[in-house]
Formats: structure tokens, C-alpha cells, sequence
């Protein structure tokens, strides 16, 4: 049995699942990984808005991950226990598991690989820039937000039974692992009077006169924070301004609201992630028309008027 499998144990589950259905792995070298979470905002009672994760991989095919994404405070936002896949890198992947961590709806894990069902098709994805997120965490702001507190920081857990990338081999990349060997010396403080029978009672010592000796080997792992770099994201609550329907934190309607708005009406048909505050004109039908989009434009470069949004 190789070293990488009689030591599943002491990696992540993922591994060790894709350890027993791939070939044995190589050993592989320091790869260059960048993980990183955006920065997005959301209004009061936003409800399962996506948090694009990507990740970069200069050198190596991803064909498993497992990451521990925590939120560092409660009354701001909290996980919605699934995941976007829509556009990402995990799009087709045979296997995904999201779950809540820590008891609360602060902490999510997610857990995914790219083919578990033999013969192997799917190798997962090649080294690439990040451009397309790896996925799409889902996050809520409560109808009330602690009322202190503007935003939440997310952090991944770099802990290595909860963090990990695999390859197509089952290697598992950016975990360090060192090797122990401990021997133990027994001393018998009772033979048995049947000279075959052995020893019926023993003591563990540290020094002679020993009768026996076990030795044993463990492993010591961990992330290897050199290996890969990892950038923490953030969601900001903003106060809803009329017009700013990009959510930038500027809180300011600008030309990016206006393209926002021209992509929704006539390019990707997108909806908008706030049509309240993107019904400019004052009508009340609630509908983002033409009219908005002339209220719009007649705000930004001719009369200057203010916005109407009707709440």
C-alpha cells in the first residue's frame, strides 16, 4: 500500500475518497494557488444573493476541493446552505455537498469533486487566471441587521481536515506532511507460570531493563499557507439609494448604473438584483421600463432632477 494511502486518515475526506478510486499519486511540488472571495454589497433583507469564490491555479488540474468558509460576526449576514454552479468552475462536477459548520449558519462547508463514478472522464479543470469563479457561496442579510455592525468578514479555515485541493491522481496539493516514529518499552511485572504463556501484567518505561518494544508511526499535517495564497472576502449592508441599482458602496448614481440598466432593457436581459430602486421615474407599477431609463438619463446629463423611487 503506498504512504499516500495507508495515510488517508490524515487527509480530507475528498482525498482520500479520489486516493482509492485513482491511481496512486505522485508527489507533487509547491503548485502556485490563489484563493480568493469577493467583496459585495446588499441592502437589508437581500435574500440568497451569490459570493463568487475564485480561484487561480497556475500549474496543476483541480479535480477535488474542500473549503470551510466562516463569517466573523453574527446580525450581518448569515449562509444559505447551497451553492451556485451556474457559470463556474464546478458546473457538471458528479459530486457536491454543502453543509453548515460550527452549529450556526455562520460557517458553510463545501466539499466537490469532478467525477467519483469509475471509469474517470472528468479530470476536473485546468490550470487557469480565476476569470470564471470557481463557485457561487449563497448569502442572506436579515429583514433587521444588527444595527452596529455595517458588515461580515468571510474567512477560510485553513485547519487540513477541513481544506483541500486534489488532482486527478488523488494528490493533495498544498498539504505538508511530516513523519514520526515513536518507540515504546514495556517492562513484565508478572510472567505467567507456564513459561509459553508470556507476560500477564507490564509497565511502560523509559529506560532499561526493558522485556519488549513497540514502535509505531504517525503523521503530522498541515496547510501549506506558502503554497497557496488565500484573500478573505467581504459583504457590506448599504443604505438603498435610488438609482444605485449596481450596488456600489459609493452609494453615488453614476454611469454605471446607466450601463447596469441599458444591459437589463436591451443586452443580457439580466434581472435586476433591486428593480425598487431601479423604478426611477415615480410610477407606480413597480416595473423598470423605457421610462426609467429616460428618467435616468435626463438625471445624469440634462436637468439634473432627482430620482423618484416610490417606497
Amino acid at each position: 500500500m503506498s504512504l499516500a494511502r495507508a495515510d488517508c486518515l490524515f487527509f480530507l475526506p475528498i482525498t482520500c475518497l479520489l486516493l482509492f478510486l485513482l491511481p496512486s499519486p505522485v508527489l507533487l511540488a509547491d503548485p502556485s494557488l490563489e484563493l480568493s472571495i469577493d467583496e459585495v454589497s446588499a441592502l437589508a433583507g437581500d435574500q440568497s444573493f451569490g459570493l463568487p469564490v475564485h480561484l487561480t491555479n497556475v500549474t496543476d488540474t483541480i479535480a477535488g476541493i474542500e473549503f470551510w468558509f466562516q463569517l466573523d460576526r453574527p446580525g450581518a449576514a448569515f449562509f444559505v446552505p447551497k451553492i451556485d454552479t451556474v457559470g463556474t468552475l464546478l458546473a457538471g462536477w458528479d459530486y457536491l455537498d454543502v453543509r453548515l459548520m460550527g452549529g450556526s449558519d455562520l460557517g458553510v462547508k463545501v466539499t466537490a469533486a469532478a467525477d467519483l463514478t469509475p471509469p474517470i472522464t472528468n479530470r476536473g479543470f485546468g490550470p487557469q487566471s480565476g476569470d470564471t469563479p470557481l463557485l457561487k457561496l449563497q448569502v442572506s442579510i436579515p429583514e433587521q441587521p444588527d444595527p452596529i455592525t455595517e458588515f461580515a468578514l468571510i474567512h477560510i479555515i485553513t485547519e487540513v481536515e477541513q481544506f483541500g485541493f486534489a488532482t486527478p491522481q488523488g494528490g493533495a496539493l498544498c498539504v505538508e506532511c511530516e513523519e514520526e516514529i515513536v518507540t515504546t518499552f514495556f517492562r513484565c511485572t508478572e510472567w505467567h507460570p507456564d513459561p509459553d504463556s508470556g507476560c500477564v501484567n507490564w509497565i511502560e518505561v523509559t529506560q532499561p531493563p526493558i522485556d519488549s518494544a513497540h514502535t509505531d508511526t504517525t503523521y503530522s499535517c498541515w496547510v501549506d499557507t506558502a503554497c497557496v495564497r488565500i484573500d478573505g472576502g467581504r459583504v457590506t449592508i448599504i443604505d438603498p439609494v435610488c438609482g444605485n441599482i449596481d450596488g456600489s458602496l459609493d452609494g453615488l448614481v453614476t454611469m454605471g448604473d446607466l450601463t447596469l440598466l441599458i444591459d437589463h432593457l436591451f443586452i443580457s436581459l439580466e434581472p435586476l438584483r433591486w428593480p425598487s430602486i431601479g423604478n426611477v421615474d415615480g410610477s407606480s407599477d413597480d416595473l423598470v421600463t423605457m421610462g426609467d431609463l429616460t428618467k435616468l438619463i435626463d438625471h445624469l446629463f440634462i436637468s439634473l432632477d432627482d430620482l423618484d423611487c416610490v417606497e
